[in-house]
């Protein structure tokens, strides 16, 4: 039943679309790996694809991540190659105030073809349209860690754009940051420290290129790494550089 959520919720959006504008993208990312919140969760190129609607302030949405290679085995030893191993499934509501765009949400997370139990969070985060577009985010985990965790990020866009051709244009590339914090319930159930502190500091580089108005191609690089010096023993690897690339049609 779960995994029919998000397609009830793309078409319950549909069915307003009589008197509403509905917009929504899809989008193929390729990484050379799969790092959540400083972890190396898949240590070999995976494929994330996604799909989102949005109307009225609503959004909902499915994400999920395929193992390209078989650096993980599933259990009772099969193969995990081409086979996905985590789906996500979304629905917030957004609203804004003043400078400030704030969305309320939750997520269902599923591990297929593993042995991991599914989990879910709340969300909170707040946007702010000022200098360094900061973002203030909060999760509560409501399943499995009972844990929250909080980070703040920025991001800015370097000056410059470049005209390749008619229908080609390369954006301004942006640069961002961000820095998380747990709480013991979520430190204990991630990290394997069960006491509140800094969780990871990630930075990211993209640049957008344009395939006319609904096409974009975004190369990007991807630093990682573990801030507390007690989690950071509890690792093989306490930083992470990826790469990747996504391919995302707006309509």
């Amino acid at each position: 039943m779960r995994a029919l959520l998000p397609f009830l919720l793309l078409l319950a959006l549909v069915s307003d679309a009589v008197s509403q504008a509905v917009s929504g993208y899809a989008d193929a990312t390729w990484n050379s790996k799969y790092v959540w919140r400083g972890i190396n969760s898949v240590d070999d190129p995976v494929l994330q694809p996604s799909a989102w609607l949005s109307c009225c302030g609503l959004t909902g949405g499915v994400w999920g991540s395929m193992e390209l290679t078989d650096v993980n085995e599933m259990p009772g030893g099969d193969e995990r190659a081409m086979k996905f191993t985590e789906v996500d499934l979304y629905l917030s509501y957004s609203r804004q105030y003043g400078p400030a765009c704030v969305t309320a949400g939750i997520g269902d997370y599923i591990y297929p073809n593993t042995d991991y139990n599914s989990t879910a969070e709340l969300s909170l985060i707040a946007a702010f349209g000022v200098p360094l577009s900061p973002v203030l985010s909060f999760y509560r985990d409501i399943k499995e860690a009972d844990g929250l965790y909080t980070s703040v990020g920025v991001s800015q866009a370097i000056p410059g754009s470049w005209q390749a051709s008619g229908t080609v244009s390369v954006s301004a590339p942006v640069l961002s940051a961000s820095v998380g914090y747990g709480n013991s319930l979520h430190n204990g159930f991630y990290y394997w420290h069960p006491e509140a502190a800094p969780g990871d500091l990630t930075m990211n580089a993209s640049l957008p290129i344009a395939i006319g108005s609904t096409l974009f191609v975004t190369p990007a690089a991807h630093y990682a790494m573990l801030l507390d010096s007690e989690i950071k023993d509890l690792f093989e690897d306490d930083s992470q550089f990826w790469g990747g690339t996504s391919v995302t049609w707006y309509f």
